[in-house]
């Protein structure tokens, strides 16, 4: 017996060191996204691709950079629109303050001034040098997420100034003023339940709707709709209808973009930063098929590939980018939560990043832990960032 339990220890280590030649021999370190290693290593991954799809984590400076390096190396395949995590209204916010306004930095803090957090995941100045390369360059920026549950009050507002229909201006204008209110008292109270969400009855949605004279209206409002149904399933802990409508919801309205730009006879190239389960290959950790799962189809059909990149931090801090939090930015080291493979190469790689090859890795997947397994399975490069800095808000 003590023989065999010395055999299976012996093959267990054996298992183990295996698995980290593997994950050395198909990873490296950069500390500048600038360099002629991260460039080489990308610029043969974008070749033959329709879609580059980031996985990010919130709330940290460092994946914008990212997604901006990547940006500049797939301009020259034709790549021409940026998809991020927000709803379609506050995609078309953001285009405008850098295609229309003097000064877009200026511009974004004046609105964050008058609507914080109403556009989430970029209330920050970090992002600013990404939308500027994106539209300087001819870009455009789509939103295919829901509308965020403190958006009420820029879409009101939004609703008031946006022509002449002086019946729904009339019939918005106090529910702004409410809006506000709620708001306030939601993160006076640190109550997110006293938000404007919860008072967006279906009777005031019909009401409103009646009084649209616009398609752009009615588009809005029905997003307002659609985004209280889902976030409703969140609160009562249906959280599969949650994310499986939002997956829906996603893919919808990347459709729409899509067919859109499709029609001025270019195959769209589209590079995405979204949250890193939107951009895993199969089924999510909430069991359901995301986007990511239409886009790699879509890239097959057009004879193309898509790209996937996994960019987390290992440690270092992050902004919450939650109104209702106590305290905006916090310490996190996530080391513990990463395989044990990926531990391992972070003691030998002591550099900014560690990028490791997933792609090359997956036809030996099985040689691999549980847990590094299903990343390698899910993503194409695994991007990981030491010493993370949090992202700025624009107050």
């Amino acid at each position: 017996m003590k023989t065999r339990t010395l055999t299976v220890i012996a093959c267990l280590v054996a298992f183990t060191i295996q698995a980290q030649n593997l994950i050395e021999n198909y990873s490296f370190g950069v500390n500048d996204l600038n360099s002629n290693q991260f460039a080489q290593f990308f610029s043969k991954k974008i070749k033959n691709t329709q879609f580059i799809m980031l996985g990010e984590q919130h709330g940290i400076q460092e994946v914008g950079e990212i997604t901006n390096a990547l940006y500049n190396l797939s301009k020259p395949e034709g790549y021409n629109a940026l998809c991020i995590e927000t709803s379609p209204f506050a995609a078309n916010i953001l285009e405008l303050q850098f295609t229309s306004a003097k000064n877009p930095a200026e511009g974004l803090k004046k609105l964050y001034d008058a609507y914080p957090f109403a556009i989430p995941f970029y209330n920050n100045k970090n992002d600013i040098g990404l939308f500027k390369n994106v539209i300087e360059n001819h870009g455009a920026i789509w939103g295919i997420d829901q509308s965020f549950m403190v958006e009420y009050r820029l879409v009101f507002d939004y609703l008031v100034n946006l022509n002449d229909n002086k019946a729904l201006k009339n019939t918005v204008k106090p529910l702004l003023k409410e809006a506000n209110l709620a708001f306030n008292k939601a993160v006076e109270k640190k109550d997110y339940q006293a938000l404007f969400i919860f008072k967006y009855t279906d009777e005031l949605h019909h009401k409103l709707m009646a009084l649209t004279i616009s398609d752009e209206e009615k588009k809005i409002l029905t997003d307002l709709k659609l985004t209280k149904e889902i976030y409703l399933y969140n609160f009562q802990q249906q959280y599969y209808l949650n994310n499986n409508e939002r997956a829906k919801l996603m893919k919808r309205n990347f459709l729409t973009y899509y067919d859109e730009a499709a029609t001025a006879g270019k195959l769209p190239k589209v590079i995405f930063k979204l949250g890193a389960n939107h951009v895993a290959k199969g089924f999510t950790p909430t069991n359901v098929l995301d986007i990511s799962n239409m886009i790699t189809e879509l890239a097959a059909m057009n004879g193309k590939t898509s790209l996937h990149v996994y960019a987390v931090g290992i440690n270092g801090a992050k902004n919450l980018g939650n109104p209702f939090a106590p305290t905006p930015v916090v310490p996190f080291d996530d080391s513990e939560n990463i395989p044990e493979e990926v531990k391992n190469l972070i003691k030998n790689i002591t550099a900014n990043y560690i990028i490791i090859d997933a792609e090359k890795l997956k036809e030996k997947a099985n040689r691999l832990s549980p847990k590094m397994k299903k990343l390698v399975l899910q993503y194409d490069v695994l991007m990981y960032v030491n010493a993370c800095k949090p992202l700025e808000n624009l107050d």
